[in-house]
This record gives C-alpha cells, structure tokens and sequence, in this order.
C-alpha cells in the first residue's frame, strides 16, 4: 500500500505545476473576479452539460463490468458525484436561463471533449485501476477550490 501512496503523491507533485497553470488561466482569473460575459458562462454550461452526461454513461458502463470488484463503492461515489455535477450544472443552467433543452442542443466543441472521450474509452475497454489514474489526473485541477 504504501508503493501506491508514493505513486500517487509523485504524480500529484509531477502534476502540481499544470494544476497551478490551470488555476492561473485568464478564464478562471476572470471567472473568480466576476467578469466573464454571460455568453461565456453559456458556452462553459452547454460544453459540459455534454461533458457530464458522457462521463455518466462512461462510469456507469465501466460500473456494470467492474461492479463485483472491492472497488464498487468507490464507482458508485464517482457515478453519484456525477450525478450531483449535473443537477448542480442544471441550476447553474437555470441562472443564465437555460433549460435542459437549452444545453441538450448546445454544440460541442470537439476540443473541449478529449478527456471524455478518453473517459468512454476507459467505460468500454479499461479498468477501474485506469479510471482512478485518469481521475488523478484530471480531478485535481477541475475538483478542488478555484483559488
């Protein structure tokens, strides 16, 4: 166990300076200050509103062909933390009036859709070992505190 914690932490570490970039791009500077345009905040809604419900069907494709594992409780605590991504991304939605319609048709922009993609990859073909790892990555940067 503690060979697994030194990766994660190295890779966390490795990880440290992008995660800092990110946190430190225009957008998310503008979006703390409160001056990003409606229209943005729209186009952030409508992109991962497509984003979200993917990564549902993808954790739950991946749940039902991994759900006998000791990793199970830990699936369904993604797939549930999903599901409350969507309902909270709904009420964002709603402040900019947007209906669920609304975001159903809003076009996706193919760049914005790589690790998802990714992501549906893992739901058919890869493990929950592999999801964790994508998850190291990914969730340090889009789960913890805007600065």
């Amino acid at each position: 166990m503690n060979d697994a914690k030194e990766v994660v932490e190295k890779i966390r570490m490795d990880l440290r300076p992008l995660d800092e970039k990110i946190l430190g791009h225009p957008y998310i500077m503008a979006l703390n200050e409160g001056k990003l345009p409606q229209d943005s905040l729209r186009t952030f809604a409508g992109q991962q509103y497509h984003i979200i419900t993917s990564d549902l069907r993808s954790i739950a494709g991946l749940l039902s062909r991994h759900g006998q594992l000791p990793s199970r409780p830990w699936l369904l605590a993604i797939l549930q933390g999903e599901a409350a991504a969507l309902d909270a991304l709904l009420a964002f939605a709603k402040k900019l009036s947007m209906s669920e319609s609304d975001l159903k048709t809003f076009e996706p922009i193919p760049a914005a859709h790589a690790y998802c993609t990714y992501l549906a990859w893992l739901g058919i073909y890869g493990s929950d070992g592999e999801l964790a790892g994508a998850f190291l990555v990914n969730f340090a940067a889009w789960g913890g505190p805007a600065s």
